[in-house]
């Protein structure tokens, strides 16, 4: 039995609709006119399927973009998918809009991925991601023809120093979001390309820009060295709060995930059936797992199904997780530093509970305090239970409350 699920609402989406009036409601209580979707053909249409025209709503403090609402206006069965819909809001979006997801069941077949940084929200509602949809928010890591501003380190970077010796100090100022890096060569459209040689990074931001050097807001974590491949330090533009609540889904290969975001949260959201990672982050600062339950994989057969994955951030706070049935419930991977775990409950992970992989520099020092387990990680970084694996001596991570079984 998974604790602390939201309750759903049952029912045909036609019953919901004359049982939920169509009205929005804003962040203060007040109700404000419906939203209204029209639909137009468009030759210019990615896949042929229809183009939808939207319109948001606003009480004055907040613009909404109800689905259920434009998915009536707009005439979608209660079978059809809402992906061209899905689709019409994102493009018409902005920047602290709301998206709410609001009674019944919605199927998004396809991998929505949002530049803008919104909140997603749900409200008595279950997002249907099939076997691969999802909803991904994603910062400008990824995106983007041009390859981002970048620097190399003129050498070595010290664990503990916080100012960066670079060839040159053009296009980048105080207050910047960068990533240094070391193991890739050169970008493609989308990913770096590996070089063979050990990955290493770290999310920080510039604190000031001094003659020839990049001084941080906080000390490197790791060792840069000599040897290693080209160090790197690439400029981000992250998306800003990007927040997904109450969320319910079902399905997808990666449901919901962050790429390259500042201060990002998942607040409250229940994933299951979920087929590689239920909650995921990449390249992120400050991101924020509030309260999120995560249950019953697909399947373990091919070795992935990790509830929670934190990969190349730095600052996560993981607050009152409830994981269960997993073959990994949380999962910490390179570039992982300053990761607090706050009363976490796992049960059924059939390999490891919290663990860490990829390099060996990833994440040090878990600890462990609680009724459950009381211990400390051991010195070759085994915890002596078998709850955790690949830890360094080195404290940079937290875990208190904890219950595992």
């Amino acid at each position: 039995m998974i604790e602390d699920r939201p309750r759903s609402v049952r029912g045909t989406l036609s019953s919901l609709a004359r049982r939920v009036p169509p009205r929005l409601y804003g962040s203060h209580g007040g109700s404000i006119e419906s939203a209204r979707a029209d639909e137009r053909s468009r030759p210019d249409s990615e896949d042929g399927a229809r183009v939808l025209d939207v319109e948001a709503t606003s009480d004055g403090t907040v613009r909404e973009f109800d689905v259920r609402t434009l998915a009536e206006d707009a005439g979608l069965s209660e079978d059809e998918p809402s992906d061209a819909l899905v689709r019409a809001i994102v493009r018409r979006a902005e920047t602290g809009d709301v998206i709410r997801f609001r009674g019944g069941r919605f199927r998004l077949r396809d991998l929505h991925v949002i530049e803008t940084a919104l909140v997603v929200e749900g409200e008595d509602s279950t997002l249907d991601f099939g076997e691969s949809g999802g909803v991904h928010f994603r910062g400008s890591h990824y995106n983007g023809a041009d390859p981002p501003v970048t620097v190399r380190a003129a050498g070595p970077v010290p664990r503990g120093e916080r100012a960066v010796i670079v060839e040159e100090t053009d296009g980048f100022e105080a207050g910047d979001y960068v990533l240094v890096e070391t193991g890739y060569a050169g970008w493609s459209s989308r990913h770096p390309l590996r070089a063979g040689s050990e990955y290493k990074c770290q999310v920080a931001r510039v604190g000031r820009v001094d003659a020839g050097r990049l001084v941080l807001d906080r000390a490197i974590e790791t060792r840069f060295d000599a040897d290693d491949a080209a160090i790197e330090i690439h400029r981000l533009e992250p998306l800003e709060s990007p927040v997904f609540r109450s969320l319910t889904t079902v399905g997808g290969r990666i449901p919901l995930r962050m790429e390259t975001c500042v201060d990002g949260r998942f607040e409250r959201c229940e994933v299951s059936r979920y087929g590689d990672y239920g909650q995921r982050v990449d390249y992120c600062l400050g991101a924020v797992y509030d309260g999120s339950i995560v249950a019953d994989p697909r399947s373990e057969d091919d070795g992935r199904s990790e509830a929670i994955h934190v990969a190349h951030s730095t600052d996560t706070t993981i607050d009152h997780p409830r994981v269960y049935t997993c073959r990994l419930g949380i999962g910490l991977s390179n570039g992982c530093f300053g990761v607090e775990i706050t009363d976490p409950v796992i049960r059924g992970a059939s390999e490891r509970a919290i663990a860490t992989h990829g390099d060996s520099i990833t994440a040090r020092g878990i600890r462990l305090d609680g009724d459950a387990v009381e211990a400390e990680t051991d010195t070759d970084g085994v915890h002596p239970e078998g709850c955790l694996s690949s830890l360094n001596a080195r404290e940079a991570a937290t875990i208190r409350g904890t219950t595992i079984h």
